[in-house]
Order: structure tokens, then C-alpha cells, then sequence
């Protein structure tokens, strides 16, 4: 009896419209019609696919299509998808969500876990080795450094990048040991308290960027200046954060953790190749997402997520830029608005130097599901130069001042019809563009 591939048809994504087609940076302009037989995403459906009420079919393929809304690729409608029968040939392996080949048989949930037991044993393993190197290694090389540093009068660059490097791998292995005596106080201290859990990573969370950043603020000698007209009130908020440098992620944080208020980030999945963002940022509520995923709808549902039991405390924190702001990439940018034929985004994207165009799939995605949070917007100058290590070492942070300055535009006066929310954003967006290169030009003056 010959084999023969069983074949199920595939579902198509349960959307349309504009807001999901976030790939294109044309999307910003509410002047773009929707693709044949498309329609204009509602809000109730972006709340389903985000917050699914019903519970999913089951299936062999687990967790991984069902937990981000997408139909299941592997059986249709609600019912479980049948297994072989003893004997038979197994069915043949194919791609799960993330573009992998995994057999039909087997649960990407297990190896997703692999996937992740690997990758946190291979950068905890060279998080630690690499601090055991430069400890051993720092009573040779600070004298060196020091005279190199004398010998080209830098103002003791290398030495202070060579201890900003000591400082960051102290933070991690120390935030490492905290971490696993948190979680093994949650396995037996905490058993079944959740809220207490949560409390305690929080802590970490705070303590271990503001020993980051202070640290850095010392080595350097940079410091922060807040523009007192900015908001000093509560949440729940969304905040939209300029993103200039590798050190502005952190100035929510600090800023607005001491007020009592809690994160949820937007982090790209690259930044999980730090061991301590990748374990405490699953374990609180922190989204990562692929920025450049072919399938931008579960990346959009799982930011739009970040909103649920959202409380007082709590504030959603994304840049909305997308990456690091450079001239260049500023460049790509407009060439790609331009060649979308979209001539308001275009016209928008043109009177924006300071800063890049929103990226409207995640942005947008966190407007039209808001149950009624403030949007504070963060705008940051000082840090442009430094998007790199690189330049660091070329000492660009030495002496700088960071300037910051946020608002607050209420739930009430936030559009609730499509072309407002763009237009309110183009609004505010150009506003903190203003903000950020009148103070570049009195600095730099």
C-alpha cells in the first residue's frame, strides 16, 4: 500500500484591513484603501485575536498556533488532528509558525523549550566565563589602558570603557544569582502567591537597571536632566519612547519606576542574547518580537497583549521608531515611504528629522485596543552618537547631559476613529521631533 501525504486545507489568517499590513510604511497614511475583499480592522476583532474568550481546538501541533490566535496548521476546525496507526509511516515534517521543520508528530511547544534551554545555557555560560576573564585579566590591562590613555590625552576613554565592560558583567552575574534564588523563593517561599512573585522580580527588575545605569552615569561622568514641565503623574499609561542609543532603553525605568510604577516592554528578540533580559523578561509581563517577521500578526497580538489587567501601576512601554535612530537609516527609510507611492506618509515622514516614522503595526495596534490608558510620550536628547560600543570608545558620553522631557495626552482627547489616531499621532510625533532638535541646536550652540 503506497503512502500518500494526508492533505488539509490550509485556513487563511483571520484578518484584514490596514492595521495588520504593518509591514508597509505606507500604512501610516489613513489615505490607503484596503486590499480587495478587505475592510478596515475593528476594534473588537484586534481584542479577540489579543484576548480569545472561547478556548482553542486541540491539536498536535499544542500551544505555539493557538496561543497566538493563528489557526491551527495542522487539522481543521476544533478537532484533534488523528494520529497514525501502529505501523504506518509517520506523517512527514513540514514548517511550524516560526518557519522551522518540525515533524507533524511532534509538539513545537517541546521544541521551543529546548530551543530556549539551549540558548540560556549557552549565554549564562558565556556571561560568566567572560566575567572570570576580565576580573583576571583587569590588574593587567588597567595600567595599560591607563597609559594609553595618558599617551594620547583621551580623557582615560579605554579606561573607562574597560570599566563600564567590568560593571556590566558584575550586573549580570549578580542579577543571574539573584534570579535564581528568586525563583527557587518562588518554588517554596511563595508557592501559589503570584503577586508576591511578581513583587519580588519587579525589585530585581528596578535594582538591576538602576545599578546599570548609575554605574555608567559615574564611570562617565554624563548626567540627567529632567525638563520640569514634564508629567509626574500616575498610570496606567502607554508610553511612546524616543530611541536614539543603547542607554535610552533604560530612562522609563528609571524615571518612572520610582513613582511605583511597572514596565511591560517591547523588546526586539535580539536582546535575548542578554541572559538576564531574556529569564526576568519572561517572567514578568515583556513582550520580544521580531521585527522583521514575515508574519506580522502575532507579533502585533502579542504587544497588544502587554494591555491585559493593565492597573494603576502599570505602564506599556514601546519605541515606535522601531531601531535606533541614525541619519542613514533615516535615508532607508524615506526611500521606502517614497516607493510605497503614499504621498501623505511621505509628506509626514519628510517634516521628521530628528527622529524615524512610526512604525504603525505595534503603535497603532496598542491605540485601538486601549482600555483606557494615558499615552505619555518620552522624548530624549544626548545620547545621539551612541548607538554602538564603538562609540563609547570614542568617547562620545563623556560629560554628556541627557535631557528629557515627557506629556501626557488623556484617554479622553486619544481619537477613536482610525483617521484621528493617525493624524493625532503624526501630531505628537512631530511635536517631540520639534522638541529634540530645538535642544540639539541650543547644546551644540
Amino acid at each position: 500500500m503506497s503512502f500518500r501525504p494526508r492533505r488539509v486545507a490550509r485556513e487563511p489568517l483571520p484578518h484584514s484591513g490596514w492595521l495588520l499590513r504593518c509591514r508597509s510604511w505606507g500604512g501610516l497614511s489613513s489615505s490607503r484603501p484596503a486590499e480587495a475583499g478587505g475592510a478596515p480592522c475593528a476594534t473588537g476583532s484586534l481584542r479577540a485575536r489579543a484576548f480569545p474568550v472561547d478556548p482553542p481546538g486541540l491539536c498536535d501541533c499544542a500551544g505555539r498556533c493557538h496561543g497566538s490566535r493563528v489557526p491551527c496548521r495542522h487539522s481543521s476546525g476544533n478537532q484533534r488532528a488523528p494520529r497514525g496507526r501502529r505501523g504506518e509511516r509517520s506523517a512527514p515534517t513540514g514548517p511550524d509558525d516560526r518557519g522551522r521543520l518540525v515533524s507533524a508528530n511532534e509538539s513545537p511547544t517541546a521544541e521551543r523549550t529546548r530551543t530556549v534551554v539551549a540558548r540560556r545555557i549557552t549565554t549564562v555560560t558565556a556571561v560568566c566565563g567572560s566575567f572570570v576573564l576580565v576580573v583576571a585579566l583587569l590588574p593587567l590591562a588597567l595600567p595599560i589602558a591607563l597609559i594609553h590613555d595618558l599617551v594620547r590625552g583621551t580623557r582615560l576613554k579605554a579606561v573607562r570603557c574597560l570599566l563600564l565592560l567590568a560593571w556590566f558583567l558584575f550586573c549580570e552575574v549578580w542579577g543571574l544569582a539573584v534570579t535564581a534564588l528568586l525563583l527557587l523563593g518562588e518554588a517554596t517561599i511563595a508557592r501559589g502567591d503570584r503577586e508576591r512573585g511578581d513583587r519580588w522580580f519587579y525589585a530585581l527588575e528596578s535594582l538591576w537597571s538602576g545599578a546599570l545605569f548609575h554605574g555608567a552615569e559615574r564611570i562617565f561622568h554624563f548626567r540627567v536632566v529632567v525638563d520640569p514641565a514634564s508629567d509626574r503623574g500616575m498610570g496606567p499609561l502607554i508610553v511612546f519612547a524616543r530611541h536614539t542609543s543603547i542607554g535610552d532603553v533604560l530612562l522609563p525605568l528609571l524615571l518612572l519606576g520610582p513613582r511605583g510604577l511597572r514596565m511591560r516592554y517591547v523588546m526586539k528578540q535580539e536582546l535575548r542574547v542578554d541572559p538576564c533580559l531574556d529569564i526576568v523578561g519572561d517572567r514578568v509581563p515583556n513582550t520580544f518580537v521580531r521585527r522583521d517577521s514575515g508574519d506580522s500578526a502575532p507579533e502585533i497580538a502579542a504587544v497588544v497583549r502587554l494591555l491585559s489587567n493593565l492597573s494603576a501601576r502599570d505602564c506599556v512601554v514601546i519605541f515606535p521608531e522601531g531601531t535606533r535612530f541614525t541619519p542613514a537609516k533615516r535615508a532607508r527609510v524615506l526611500a521606502r515611504i517614497a516607493a510605497s507611492g503614499n504621498p501623505e506618509a511621505e509628506r509626514r515622514a519628510l517634516r521628521l528629522k530628528q527622529v524615524l516614522p512610526p512604525r504603525p503595526g505595534g503603535t497603532l495596534g496598542l491605540l485601538e485596543a486601549n482600555p483606557g490608558a494615558d499615552v505619555l510620550f518620552f522624548a530624549t536628547t544626548g545620547f545621539e552618537g551612541i548607538a554602538t560600543v564603538w562609540d563609547l570608545w570614542a568617547g562620545r558620553l563623556i560629560g554628556a547631559t541627557i535631557r528629557v522631557f515627557t506629556w501626557r495626552v488623556p484617554y479622553a482627547e486619544i481619537p477613536k476613529d482610525q483617521e484621528g489616531r493617525l493624524a493625532w499621532l503624526a501630531e505628537n510625533w512631530q511635536r517631540l521631533d520639534d522638541w529634540v532638535g530645538e535642544h540639539r541646536a541650543r547644546q551644540e550652540s
